[in-house]
């Protein structure tokens, strides 16, 4: 045992905040030590059964320093802010920009009045935090339209049609106008009422307004009755197993609010709401933009991006500043299977 007995610890005063977050990072340094503890002895080992579990708790491990990651967020926000500086200075000299995978928030807390100048305000990232999109894989694309060749399972072989189908990209505008030479707090809501707008619009196009969206392509499920507890998970998990008889992995579950609203009910004799009998099947995420349950993983969901969501002025109109917000993409649910909508 490396650690101290806590009963002979003879302290009675609570941490300060200072103390426990000196605490938290050495928990995250045991959690650290331990992780390569694990994963090195296990190489030694010859029986795979021993290996396999032995490398299962490396992997717990790895939980709870994700785990301690999260407390010290919520301790000290402000170091998130060096830990996202050197994630972006390493990315440049790799020559790979790619986002930080933890979302932080841009503007540090203070005990002052927060001030962001307009530029940071006019940010797509401080209004939206989730989309559809962000649960896509982004394949960055030149081109105007998605090439589409149909595939098929004939003789127990996957046969990739001869004939091309073009799918055009489709061109997102929302146009909003502000009063000119305001603080930023006096036109905040209106920014992040059309970058909702716009985001909802691309949300529609990946749900169900294109012909490669979700809704087009995704194999088909008879929901049962929703008003009875339970029954709601008996269809997800139903649908997940498909997901994954497919060969698929990485799972998120997509459900519209209300019927997250009816997750929060018990499930019969088992005392247990229905969505704490979910949060181990997948990743939940609801969004007003879809009306049924989707259950599909990420590895068949991409978006085809030829313009990312950009913010131009357009110069004033009358009184008006003008602004538009605008972008090009198009979904592609690239295999059925990978993809269940419950309906």
């Amino acid at each position: 045992m490396f650690s101290t007995d806590p009963s002979v610890n003879v302290r009675k005063e609570k941490m300060d905040q200072e103390e426990m977050i000196r605490a938290i990072r050495g928990a995250l340094a045991a959690e650290i030590d331990a992780i390569n503890y694990y994963l090195q002895q296990g190489k030694l080992f010859s029986d795979e059964f021993v290996k396999k579990v032995h490398d299962d708790i490396a992997k717990e491990e790895m939980t709870h320093f994700g785990e301690f990651l999260r407390l010290l967020y919520h301790l000290n926000r402000e170091e998130f802010n060096y830990i996202l500086k050197g994630w972006n200075e390493a990315s440049k000299l790799i020559g790979k920009e790619e986002e930080f995978p933890i979302k932080i928030n841009d503007v540090e807390l203070t005990n002052e009045k927060t001030k962001v100048e307009k530029s940071d305000a006019m940010s797509e990232k401080n209004y939206v935090k989730s989309s559809l999109k962000s649960l896509s894989n982004i394949i960055k694309w030149d081109q105007q339209a998605i090439p589409f060749y149909e595939t098929k399972v004939q003789d127990n072989a996957i046969i990739q049609s001869d004939k091309q189908v073009p799918y055009p990209l489709s061109i997102i505008n929302t146009l909003f106008k502000v009063m000119p030479d305001l603080p930023k707090e006096e036109t905040q809501p209106v920014f992040m009422k059309a970058y909702l707008t716009h985001s909802r619009k691309e949300d529609l196009l990946i749900y169900r307004e294109h012909p490669l969206s979700i809704l087009q392509r995704s194999k088909k499920m008879n929901r049962s009755d929703w008003n009875i507890p339970g029954n709601i998970v008996n269809d997800i998990v139903r649908a997940y197993e498909q997901v994954l008889s497919s060969g698929y992995s990485d799972v998120n579950l997509i459900i519209p609010p209300y019927v997250h609203a009816l997750l929060y009910r018990v499930v019969d004799r088992t005392g247990t709401m229905e969505i704490e009998l979910l949060r181990h099947l997948g990743n939940i995420y609801v969004s007003p933009n879809v009306d049924t349950i989707v259950v599909i993983s990420k590895q068949v969901l991409y978006v085809y991006e030829k313009k990312s969501t950009t913010l131009e002025n357009l110069g004033r109109d009358g009184v008006y500043e003008v602004y538009m917000l605008s972008s090009e993409l198009a979904p592609y649910v690239t295999d059925p299977e990978g993809s269940v909508v419950i309906s």
